[in-house]
């Protein structure tokens, strides 16, 4: 409020009456406008901006992208509330995406979300084994040269084996695949006679399939260096006649075989460790394709769970993406799980049992990618611990033999 004073004298018809006169005038200033706001009621139109903060651990970046490509991007991450978002998490060459934790859970990568509020979100990222470039491989022999060595010639590289050799019927019609000689498993190079043998009232039709190639390892001998050859990463050991590993604290560790794992059937043991770990414990089966740009399966073990996830994309916009999850399928500590892998283009299902119980179905999926594989890696996670053993690896394309019947 302003007060302003104005005085004037003046005389009412005689000299001796005349005095000054004083006016008073009161001025009430008027309060400034408000921008979107009105004298008769608030503005409900005005939008709030929300942030969302981000940090990593590992090594990796997350990017914030607006839904709708008019928005700009903002370095700051703030929009106003009701914006969606499209949250990427981009590792570094040699790291790989885990999981988000904070206010965004999950595994895959991009996330759609809705602005609400201020969120805070972590994307975590592990160092992973990469396939060294001296790596040499055959598919049909697999032959694998140790990295380090100066071997340079195909001849000089250890040799796969022992192959097992699976048969199967098809058709209306019955029959059986006679195998001379009958053995369980077979040498490189080593000639295998197979007879077609209809039942009565079924007739051969023809041969179908590839005959295929596969290897088994049970480390009997003690050792990963026999064959087939094993490189690894980190610190394992076949001393107890499985391969385990020591623990770490960062970055995952693997051991894998170069061999083309495009379809393929692969039945293995594990077992996740309890001494020395901490949890949450996770070891996987890796299947990835290291000439191209490195799309890879997942098929993940958890205490509490397993899935199976699949990375498509260029670096480094991948694009992760959980295929099934099963939540009630637990690992329990220092318990021996017998699992089977089957891959048929976009077809992945996954088997499992413990002794004495019968197998069952824990995961299957018809929504995988398909993709050209030729690295099988069997990784355990950082600040875990995990034994395989028991595995045979063989293409799904067996020789077979279609039957009718008369």
């Amino acid at each position: 409020m302003s007060v302003f004073v104005w005085s004037r004298s003046f005389c009412c018809g005689l000299p001796s009456a005349c005095a000054p006169l004083t006016l008073r005038f009161t001025l009430i200033s008027k309060p400034p406008s408000v921008v979107g706001a009105s004298s008769s009621a608030p503005d409900t139109g005005a939008k709030t901006i929300l942030q969302v903060l981000t940090s990593v651990s590992g090594t990796g970046a997350i990017e914030v992208v607006p839904a709708d490509p008019s928005l700009p991007m903002d370095p700051e991450n703030r929009f106003p509330a009701g914006t969606v978002l499209h949250v990427w998490a981009k590792p570094e060459p040699g790291w790989d995406f885990m999981q988000w934790s904070g206010d965004l859970s999950g595994f895959d990568s991009p996330m759609e979300l809705t602005l609400s509020g201020d969120l805070a979100i972590t994307a975590s990222f592990i160092q992973v084994p990469e396939v060294p470039e001296e790596f040499v491989w055959d598919p049909f022999l697999l032959k694998g040269l140790p990295p380090g060595s100066s071997l340079q010639t195909p001849d000089s590289f250890p040799k796969g084996g022992p192959y097992v050799l699976t048969t199967q019927t098809a058709g209306i019609g019955y029959g059986s695949v006679v195998r001379d000689p009958d053995q369980s498993t077979y040498t490189e190079g080593q000639l295998v006679n197979l007879t077609a043998v209809p039942d009565s009232g079924s007739s051969f039709v023809r041969w179908d399939g590839d005959f295929f190639m596969g290897f088994m390892d049970d480390f009997s001998d003690g050792n990963h260096t026999s064959n087939p050859y094993w490189s690894k990463s980190g610190t394992w050991s076949a001393a107890d006649y499985e391969m385990t590993n020591t623990v770490l604290s960062s970055g995952a560790q693997s051991f894998y075989q170069m061999i083309d794992n495009t379809d393929f059937d692969l039945q293995f043991r594990y077992r996740l460790k309890s001494e020395g770990t901490a949890t949450p414990q996770i070891c996987a089966l890796q299947l990835r394709d290291y000439t191209s740009d490195g799309h890879r399966v997942y098929l993940y073990f958890q205490e509490d769970l397993a899935w199976l996830r699949e990375r498509t994309g260029t670096s480094p916009n991948y694009v992760y993406t959980t295929l099934v999850m099963n939540t009630a399928a637990d690992s329990f500590e220092d318990t021996n799980y017998y699992a089977e892998l089957i891959t048929d283009g976009n077809h992945l299902e996954v088997w499992r049992y413990t002794i004495p119980l019968a197998p069952v179905q824990i995961l299957t999926t018809d929504n995988a990618t398909v993709f050209a594989g030729n690295v099988l890696a069997f990784l355990v996670w950082p600040n875990s611990m995990a034994a395989y053993d028991d595995i045979v690896y063989t293409t799904p394309a067996a020789s077979s033999i279609i039957m009718d019947s008369d």
